[in-house]
């Protein structure tokens, strides 16, 4: 069976063929990394895999581009990454009103307080390394709705005022791919 796709820094995310970790002693979940490596020295023959993904990764490491070249050397097709915002969230509006239902926010609120974060990861220069390196990127940002429930279905059209309003930017997303497929389609 051919593996397709590869998490990095997985944690307790189930998703990927094979999810690669430094660690998995801290995490609680049923869902371990099958494969404890550093990111940035991934133990992969080039272009194992069609899909990479680095979620919430880069900030943590001591040397992301490292990291980066190595998620680019697996990958045969693209890559996506995902990182917070400059600002995380509101902190205070997450960390004091909301309950811990709220957990993607309250996470990210909680390790930029605990200065897990080594770095601010700018999306203007990883889109410009990757393009260096020969990729076409999008990215895009992934915002958070306290009003989600609202978003759909008839009463959408009465609540658009509301849930155009409270919409949190909590993350940027980079979608990459290998600039010879996107030429040869």
């Amino acid at each position: 069976m051919e593996t397709r796709s590869l998490n990095v820094g997985a944690g307790a995310d189930p998703w990927g063929d094979v999810r690669v970790d430094v660690a998995f002693s801290f995490i609680t979940a049923h869902f371990k990394p099958t494969v404890l490596a550093d990111a940035h020295y991934l133990p992969f023959k080039n272009g194992s895999f069609e899909l990479v993904k680095a979620s919430h990764l880069l900030e943590h490491l001591r040397n992301p581009f490292k990291a980066l070249d190595e998620m680019l050397r697996v990958a045969k097709k693209e890559v996506v990454l995902k990182f917070p915002t400059e600002l995380d969230v509101l902190p205070w509006f997450v960390s004091n009103i909301f309950p811990p239902s709220f957990s993607e926010l309250r996470w990210a609120y909680q390790t930029r307080k605990k200065k897990l974060h080594l770095w601010v990861i700018k999306p203007e220069a990883i889109i410009s390394y990757l393009k260096n390196k020969g990729w076409e990127c999008s990215c895009g940002k992934n915002k958070y709705s306290f009003f989600h429930f609202l978003e759909k279905g008839r009463k959408a059209k009465y609540f658009k005022w509301l849930t155009r309003h409270f919409r949190i930017p909590f993350e940027y997303a980079i979608s990459a791919k290998k600039r010879s497929l996107i030429d040869g389609l």
